[in-house]
């Protein structure tokens, strides 16, 4: 197949925008979830914004539908931008790229950002914020593997750097003829972070999972649901609905546990690659879940319990 046949979608523009944005403001994130866990309603985000070709064309915003009594700064329904503007030429390269491939963007009425309805007139965005020195390059994107995450196969960090060694005074020379012995050093290898979370969520009596495919966004360390709208309103499961996640199952004896989370609050650590999911009324199984009794998430209970907590100390 020729470069000329490939096609080219929403996710392939999606991944090039990415490649120019710049890091979200994880703390100005974490602010606005717990401001949004403080009054009891979803939080959703970061979104990156790519298909509305405007001056905020290629940065991350949160969204929030409910109110917040007393807060000062955002006491209505808000949307907040948490990644410094691009520049000029980098979104009109983004824009040509869009052009070039004929990707077709959905039509949306004006109170929407990237497809999504927004419950109040959109605000005017607050001026960009000036970039530091450090410009970063775009990242190249291949054709025909899709430019998003690459490949299903999970990405093997970097070894763990070893220290050189301890430096050796010049009043004690080095002699060649015995073996050296090296210092006691512990090399501790990083957990992988994972470029994608599998969900098999089982939603219907008797019925095939469907397989959701989640990518994680750029600098993140967790794969949080709340950044996932979309895919999961594929499935029919809103942020403030409940899931229960597969945490122990045994396959001699049949025996499984499931933890139940509301799907806004779940956020995952990127070492791990599938869960197993269902929607609170599914009591019969489809035979295929014994065959993914290995991808119990078995730290749900440990999760489960500091969230109770943290919301006990809130409280």
């Amino acid at each position: 197949m020729s470069l000329e046949d490939e096609q080219y979608d929403l996710e392939d523009l999606k991944a090039y925008t990415d490649s120019f944005s710049y890091p979200i403001d994880e703390a100005k994130v974490e602010q606005c979830r717990q401001r949004c866990q403080d009054h009891d309603h979803p939080f959703i985000g970061p979104v990156l914004q790519y298909q509305n070709f405007d001056r905020n064309l290629g940065r991350y915003l949160i969204l929030c539908h409910g109110e917040h009594p007393g807060d000062p700064l955002h006491p209505d329904p808000h949307f907040l931008y948490v990644s410094n503007a691009l520049d000029p030429d980098d979104r009109r390269k983004i824009v040509a790229y869009q052009a070039e491939h004929h990707i077709k963007i959905p039509k949306k009425n004006k109170k929407t950002v990237n497809g999504r309805r927004l419950t109040q007139p959109k605000p005017k965005p607050p001026p960009p914020p000036k970039k530091s020195g450090n410009l970063k390059a775009p990242r190249a994107v291949k054709k025909k593997h899709k430019p998003t995450p690459a490949p299903q196969v999970h990405a093997t960090p970097a070894p763990f750097p070893i220290p050189d060694g301890i430096p050796v005074s010049s009043a004690s020379p080095i002699d060649l003829t015995r073996d050296s012995r090296s210092p006691s050093v512990e090399v501790v290898t990083p957990p992988v972070k994972h470029l994608s979370l599998l969900v098999h969520f089982f939603f219907a009596d008797s019925a095939l999972p469907i397989t959701l495919k989640l990518y994680a966004q750029k600098n993140s360390t967790h794969f949080s649901m709340s950044s996932f709208v979309t895919q999961w309103l594929d499935a029919e499961v809103k942020q403030s609905d409940v899931i229960r996640i597969l945490s122990f199952a045994d396959s001699a004896t049949a025996i499984e546990s499931w933890t139940p989370f509301t799907l806004s609050t779940l956020s995952l650590p990127r070492s791990v690659p599938v869960i197993v999911a269902a929607r609170p009324k599914v009591k019969t199984f489809h035979a295929s879940l014994s065959d993914l009794y290995q991808h119990a998430f078995h730290d749900a209970d440990k999760l489960a319990n500091a969230l109770k907590k943290k919301n006990a100390q809130l409280a």
